[in-house]
């Protein structure tokens, strides 16, 4: 699939390390629902870019993206506030939406590079 230039994810690693994570979400099935969102910041606050690329497709689904408009938080590399926070900036919104009536478990990958960061998302999606 083909990379997406958007804004930094969201992790919980030190600068330069990759990070793994695993994302869990319940959805309603059929429905598409955010599971994720990309983003990060320069030092003047605006977006910096990167890629996203699926590693793994869901089998009971498909996945989707679009950028939305949301507020710099606390810095999870950082574990704190910066001089950004509480300001507007655009993510990379990542949606779920399952076969219609399927329940169970589904599974898809990401891979999110930006700046020195790199972060390995696996997601579990509980479709209810």
């Amino acid at each position: 699939m083909k990379s997406i230039l958007t804004t930094v994810l969201l992790a919980s690693c030190f600068p330069s390390l990759v990070c793994a994570r695993n994302v869990e979400r319940m959805v309603a099935s059929g429905q598409s629902s955010m599971v994720g969102r990309y983003f990060t910041w320069k030092a003047d606050c605006s977006s910096a870019f990167g890629t996203v690329k699926v590693i793994s497709k869901p089998q009971h689904g498909t996945i989707s993206n679009h950028l939305v408009d949301t507020q710099i938080g606390t810095s999870r590399r950082k574990g704190r506030p910066d001089q950004c926070f509480g300001k507007p900036i655009s993510a990379l919104a990542v949606f779920y939406k399952s076969q219609p009536g399927y329940h169970g478990i589904d599974n898809f990958s990401l891979d999110a590079t930006f700046h020195r960061y790199r972060d390995l998302d696996t997601f579990t999606i509980n479709v209810q």
